[in-house]
């Protein structure tokens, strides 16, 4: 089955089908900025630190690195809140709905929802999140230095034994 072509379709699921496209744009513009931020987010945070960030849609987010042996291997992510302190540009979340084609009222509603706390708050979170991090990071390396090690023992037995077994053959048949 296909869908009609845009030629047959009547007023309603024209209307239907043209707010679909615009969310699906607006999601797809949404994707691809939350990408670009968590990207620019996660850049340059030495290991027990964290930056706080304003994103584009004027939200705080924060992040603290995951590092291990050295390498950049993910983040802890935290964010979408206010805080406490600052006065919300209503007409500025009015103007974001109407560009994304969000129902305005809802999307208020959906942002008076959002946990507003305060710096003292956030600095203590991400306190224990940056050093909750470096902990992770540190207890990977140290598993992975004592898997490699575990390895090179088990080759070394290995050697050892077939060793072993090549000098009792030889003393035997000697």
């Amino acid at each position: 089955l296909f869908p009609p072509a845009q030629e047959q379709l009547g007023p309603q699921q024209r209307a239907k089908l043209d707010k679909m496209r615009s969310e699906q744009a607006a999601l797809k513009q949404a994707a691809g900025r939350l990408q670009s931020e968590m990207q620019n987010l996660s850049q340059d945070v030495p290991l027990g630190t964290f930056k706080l960030y304003r994103c584009k849609n004027n939200l705080w987010d924060m992040a603290t690195p995951i590092v291990v042996g050295g390498r950049h291997l993910g983040n802890i992510f935290l964010g979408q809140f206010f805080f406490e302190e600052e006065p919300l540009n209503y007409e500025l979340f009015r103007h974001q709905a109407r560009r994304y084609g969000f129902d305005e009222e809802a999307y208020l509603a959906a942002l008076e929802r959002l946990p507003r706390w305060t710096r003292e708050t956030v600095s203590a979170v991400m306190n224990f999140y940056s050093k909750f991090a470096s902990m992770v990071s540190s207890l990977c390396y140290a598993n992975i230095k004592l898997a490699r090690i575990l390895a090179e023992r088990d080759d070394l037995y290995q050697q050892l034994s077939e060793s072993e077994k090549k000098y009792r053959t030889f003393f035997e048949n000697a």
